[in-house]
């Protein structure tokens, strides 16, 4: 039996080929070892683990996806970017099953033009998918459909993997897509039902947009993003009945729960509530929210009425009731670009919703990751939670606090000390510089870090440079916050000192009763004199091991398919040797082949 290590993010999109040249499955030198036990435990049964298809929403691409990609990528393989004619060619066997593959929908192959132009420069995508005929006069133009190329993506991957359902986490319009791929288009699994088993529905506008919404999105389009104002725009506006006296949305929407119930497939999500603070990007420049444009491109609607053809039908539905229309398209919250009420999954047509959670970031930007619904640590274990289904009990908070830790010679440091009953969906740190009257100056910068039960320390290394800084932290459980703290503290300026991180190092096969185990070892970065080091480990999503200084995890004998180990580890290799949990960890995935062959996945 051979143990064989594959690294993550590497197979290539296309063909998704494994090859010996970029570090995948290179064979290990380690040797079968011999089981003296008598009676051995039976195998573990492998985890039921899906292909994940991510799929980015309106304007993007699959690198808007990136850092959620990432985040849910560990020990799985990663497909960063796959259009349709590549999963076309998708062989047998091309990918492992637990993958993560980010699916593009504005072309057709990644080698095409963005948008599909035809000679005259004209694109003609929509979300398409509705059975129900499209009754106006634009409905000729769009003969390309989103929901096509992703039903192509996800058979590919069915395909490459041998998986015959696949889950889908989808952002923004990304949920329409992905909604109505799945209503009306994903039937045809082995014995029936829908190829899609989980969807996590991140910051969608499931109820639609209103008229000055869709008017507002479509007057900020580039040149060569007209297309979408009678395309996707006009099949997100819910008072836009053109579907045979219906909006697409209503369309999408009728009798949802009762698919889902019938054909096998549940769904959770997040919603964005605005973030914390400034947003000011790399450049320095504030950032301006979709909200933000409504009342000036309304003032344009006004100057322009009748002159717009493709945007003039919205400017029609809200004019005789303009002022509820542009209240309505302004009430708050709003995560800058998707207002609440139309993302959230606690109140009709949804029923059904096995997690949903508001969090306080904005709609998306990755130069701030912690602080946009797709980048943020909780959004992902969340989807974890629900993919994995360990969704425990909501978190009893006895402590929750921001700690300023200062040592000699060293950089201030923040700590976030927390003890609840139960593992958390991890928690949100954003600071903020202040000037010598107390005002915020510049942005606001997100942190994250997992929760998990019991009592933490966690270190968050902010920026040096001392001075008056605010920090506003928040718990998050799988239904929103548990709790929140601000407080403002004067930094000291000096190095940085050492956080706990851990590392994957290697690891060993054996037979146990004839069945493949592993030992695995991780290390950290502790100095060797720290007696305080510990490891705790966490296999196939159980509790969490005690603390034990070895850092050394032998599994039981495992069954064929995907196993998961997760590590963290603590210690006091700092200047003020204060002990602190490393809770984001790492992890690794432990494939068992039909052969009895292991191979470690990073």
């Amino acid at each position: 039996m051979a143990l064989a290590f594959a690294s993550v993010a590497s197979f290539a999109a296309a063909g998704c080929s494994r090859s010996p040249s970029n570090g995948v499955f290179v064979a290990s030198t380690a040797s079968p070892v011999a089981s003296t036990t008598t009676s051995p435990p039976p195998p573990v049964p492998a985890l039921t683990i899906y292909p994940l298809v991510v799929v980015h929403g309106i304007d993007g691409d699959p690198s808007t996806m990136s850092v959620f990609a990432a985040l849910q990528g560990q020990g799985r393989a990663i497909v960063p970017a796959l259009y349709a004619a590549e999963a076309d060619q998708l062989q047998p066997g091309a990918l492992p099953v637990s993958c993560v593959v980010v699916a593009g929908y504005y072309k057709e192959s990644a080698s095409d033009v963005l948008y599909d132009p035809d000679p005259n420069g004209v694109s003609h995508g929509s979300i398409g998918g509705n059975p129900t005929p499209r009754t106006d006069p634009f409905a000729a133009n769009y003969t390309t459909s989103y929901v096509e190329r992703l039903g192509r993506i996800i058979d590919g991957v069915r395909l490459a993997t041998g998986s015959d359902r696949v889950d889908v986490a989808c952002l923004s319009m990304g949920n329409i897509v992905s909604r109505a791929y799945c209503r009306w288009r994903s039937l045809g699994a082995q014995g029936g039902g829908s190829k899609v088993h989980d969807m996590f529905l991140i910051a969608g506008p499931q109820r639609g947009l209103n008229a000055v919404e869709a008017y507002a999105i479509g007057w900020d389009r580039t040149p060569d993003e007209i297309f979408m104002r009678q395309g996707e725009i006009a099949e997100m506006c819910a008072e836009y009945p053109v579907w045979s006296g219906s909006s697409f949305v209503d369309e999408l929407n009728q009798d949802w729960d009762a698919f889902c119930a019938a054909n096998g497939v549940t769904y959770a999500g997040v919603s964005g509530t605005g973030a914390y603070g400034n947003q000011v990007d790399p450049q320095g420049n504030p950032v301006i929210n979709t909200i933000a444009t409504i009342v000036p491109n309304v003032i344009a609607a006004i100057i322009n009425s009748g002159t717009v053809a493709d945007l003039d039908p919205y400017y029609k539905i809200f004019w005789p009731d303009l002022i509820p229309e542009v209240a309505t398209a302004l009430s708050k919250p709003t995560d800058g670009v998707v207002r609440l009420a139309l993302s959230r999954l606690d109140q009709p047509p949804f029923g059904r919703t096995y997690l949903w959670a508001p969090l306080e970031v904005r709609h998306q930007g990755e130069w701030n990751p912690e602080q946009s619904v797709t980048g943020s640590t909780v959004t992902s274990i969340l989807a974890r939670t629900f993919f994995d289904r360990t969704l425990g009990p909501i978190a009893a908070v006895t402590t929750f606090d921001v700690v300023l830790v200062d040592a000699p010679g060293k950089a201030s440091w923040i700590a976030l000390e927390s003890d609840a009953s139960a593992d958390t969906a991890g928690a949100q740190l954003v600071e903020e510089a202040l000037d010598a009257s107390g005002n915020p100056t510049g942005g606001a910068v997100g942190y994250g870090a997992p929760v998990p039960a019991g009592a933490q320390r966690i270190f968050f290394p902010v920026p040096p440079g001392g001075g008056n800084r605010h920090y506003h932290a928040v718990l998050y459980g799988t239904n929103g916050a548990l709790a929140t703290r601000d407080v403002t503290f004067s930094l000291t300026n000096g190095a940085l000192d050492f956080m706990p991180v851990t590392t994957f190092v290697g690891a060993t096969s054996q037979l146990v009763g004839g069945s493949p185990a592993a030992s695995v070892t991780f290390a950290s970065n502790a100095a060797p004199s720290d007696t305080t080091l510990g490891f705790s480990y966490r296999f196939d999503g159980g509790a969490w091991t005690p603390l034990t200084t070895s850092p050394t995890f032998v599994t039981p004998p495992l069954g064929p398919g995907e196993h998961r180990l997760e590590a963290r580890s603590q210690q006091s290799t700092n200047g003020a040797g204060l002990l602190c949990q490393d809770t984001r960890g790492v992890a690794v995935g432990l494939v068992v082949d039909a052969n009895g062959g292991l191979t470690v996945r990073r």
